[in-house]
């Protein structure tokens, strides 16, 4: 199943970069795909975004992210004995790391 995960933009890097932030995992994005029309990048920080593969795929409001990670978290609690990848926040929960 492919995913795309919320994550929140923190920094802004070179080349169209940006490290982008979801529980407690930073990870850098491809963020031309978000770029503001005014060309300013630094706009970017404090955004949402839903990143899949790597990239930054388009700008999501606050409560859409968070409304996404929590759902996440209820589709892991859900079946709780099934194996499945780390979380991205290193934690019990997306929303909420341990």
């Amino acid at each position: 199943m492919c995913l795309a995960v919320p994550a929140q933009i923190v920094e802004i890097l070179d080349n169209g970069r940006a490290r982008a932030v979801t529980g407690e995992v930073s990870h850098e994005v491809d963020a031309t795909c978000v770029l503001p029309e005014s060309g300013d990048s630094q706009e970017l920080v404090g955004e949402w975004v839903l990143v899949h593969v790597g990239f930054a795929m388009n700008l999501i409001d606050e409560q859409e992210a968070r409304s996404t990670l929590a759902l996440l978290d209820e589709m892991i609690a859900f079946n709780p004995d099934e194996e499945s990848a780390p979380l991205p926040s290193g934690g019990s929960t997306i929303l909420e790391p341990s």
